[in-house]
């Protein structure tokens, strides 16, 4: 059972991390090319509210897989 934890653990790390680097590399794109988002009708930070709605879900779901793991292996 810890395998399985840890697997999740790596998971939620892994999916925070993949936000992070979303937003940096947006953020500093944009700072670089500010003229390419000026043609856009969204700023630049639109991409990564939906990047961040869709970490929260993975991290919702895997915490509650995980808080099922381990009160089913206490059992």
């Amino acid at each position: 059972m810890k395998k399985y934890i840890r697997l999740l653990n790596t998971m939620i790390g892994s999916a925070i991390g993949v936000f992070i680097g979303h937003v940096a590399f947006h953020y500093f794109h944009y700072k670089t090319y500010p003229g390419f988002y000026q043609i856009q009708s969204a700023p630049w930070y639109t991409s990564s509210i939906i990047y961040g709605a869709v970490t929260i879900a993975i991290i919702l779901i895997l915490t509650i897989l995980k808080l099922f793991l381990i009160r089913n292996s206490e059992k």
